[in-house]
């Protein structure tokens, strides 16, 4: 196990990326494939776009050595939209594409497919590669880009053409991990970042995170630099998933993009839910930062949570329009120092368990009742059950390893049950 933190995540990113040799088997056959498509359809040109050209690629989940490769179909200029009915329409740019890859053998053996918006060519060998293919034109309908930027596309949709620009996309994530202040840091905090998400089944696309993390990062990143701070990834980290919780809310794009802002595909109530999540995930992050180097920081960072589980729970109704007024009116007037914690005391630290006791306690005499937080959370599943929510359900909102431990709670609702046959059966 790495000794610090710092050594943590080296080892985090050398696991995540791709295997330089199967990256280069991957390279051969998209060149065999542009070269089949070049040769079979004069004056298209195929190149490389998404997570490979931006270099943020990362390994599949699994570690295995899988790959999947996008690339552009470029039909050449695009200098005004032709009216209905004329032109070239997204289906057939598809069909041109499939076409071209079934003129060499061994592709119409393949026998690509058609998937809207794209042509895909999938392979045989065990890990499995795939080459996915959409029809482009460079966007020249209106204003020519100033010197030096480079050209958009007009991508084929499923039964329209749209705007996306992808080498720009390209370009500036590039070029700001160039920048002296961010010391080629932020492709690798990129990766951390997809990696973090996509172990926790967050369900924001690559790209989606991708913008998040430039959103996010540079601003922290050039602050920290003027001001002559020291930082690892273990706080850039922990400060995207504290701004990406608010920049999350809503379709994002990156500065000066004309490609569609993206929200993967989530209404405003998955992303609201998101939010939440990460800003829960933010706070314990930078609990984690504040903990002394060495191996108990390595190991609390490796897993975190209670009996070393993460867990997420939803904040709904009356609960969470009192969490949303504590947010708004009354954190703001405890803090007292920076803290990274949900719940503060009146000294402006974190709320601790004795805090909490107390203060839950205290409330349970003003009505008249002997009250704990193990009580409540005792009633709550007991309430849970007798309306009918599945042990599981109560199980995972619990925590509970053992579905065991959560049967405990049943007692109190067959307790329930003999009293509804007492009362309601025919035969007593």
């Amino acid at each position: 196990m790495p000794s610090t933190v710092a050594e943590a995540f080296d080892d985090l990113l050398s696991r995540i990326e791709l295997n330089p040799t199967r990256v280069a088997l991957a390279s051969q056959r998209y060149n065999a494939v542009k070269q089949t498509i070049e040769s079979a359809l004069p004056g298209k040109e195929v190149r490389q776009i998404g997570s490979f050209q931006r270099s943020t690629k990362l390994r599949p989940r699994d570690l295995g050595d899988g790959l999947d490769i996008d690339a552009i179909v470029s039909f050449g200029d695009a200098h005004r939209m032709a009216p209905p009915g004329e032109g070239l329409t997204t289906r057939q740019a598809m069909e041109r594409v499939r076409s071209g890859l079934r003129s060499n053998q061994t592709y119409r053996v393949m026998d690509p497919y058609a998937d809207a918006p794209t042509v895909t060519l999938e392979y045989s060998d065990p890990d499995g590669f795939k080459i996915e293919l959409v029809p482009v034109f460079v966007h020249r309908t209106g204003l020519q880009p100033p010197p030096g930027r480079p050209a958009s596309y007009l991508v084929a949709k499923a039964t329209d053409w749209e705007k996306a620009d992808y080498d720009y996309d390209a370009a500036l994530i590039s070029n700001a991990n160039c920048r002296p202040e961010i010391r080629g840091c932020l492709v690798p905090l990129i990766k951390i970042v997809k990696a973090y998400l996509r172990s926790r089944d967050v369900p924001v696309s690559s790209f989606h995170a991708e913008i998040l993390t430039y959103l996010t990062a540079c601003p922290a990143i050039q602050e920290w630099s003027q001001r002559g701070m020291r930082w690892g990834y273990q706080h850039a980290l922990a400060r995207v998933l504290a701004d990406a919780s608010v920049w999350v809310a809503q379709p994002v794009s990156l500065p000066g993009s004309l490609s569609l802002a993206v929200n993967s595909g989530l209404s405003a109530n998955e992303l609201q839910r998101i939010g939440q999540y990460l800003a829960h995930r933010a706070a314990e992050a930078w609990r984690l930062c504040g903990l002394a180097d060495g191996i108990p920081a390595v190991r609390a960072w490796v897993r975190s949570g209670k009996g070393k589980k993460d867990r997420v729970v939803p904040v709904e109704g009356r609960a969470a329009l009192a969490l949303n007024t504590y947010l708004a009116e009354a954190r703001p007037e405890l803090v007292k120092r920076v803290d990274q914690a949900l719940f503060l005391s009146r000294d402006g630290g974190r709320l601790s368990m004795v805090g909490l006791r107390a203060m839950v306690q205290r409330h349970g005499q003003v009505i008249g009742v002997h009250v704990s937080p193990h009580v409540l959370r005792h009633t709550c599943a007991t309430h849970l059950l007798r309306g009918g929510a599945s042990i599981r359900h109560v199980q995972e909102l619990l925590g509970h390893r053992s579905l065991a431990t959560t049967a405990l709670y049943t007692r109190v609702a067959i307790e329930d049950l003999r009293r509804v046959l007492a009362r309601a059966h025919p035969r007593r």
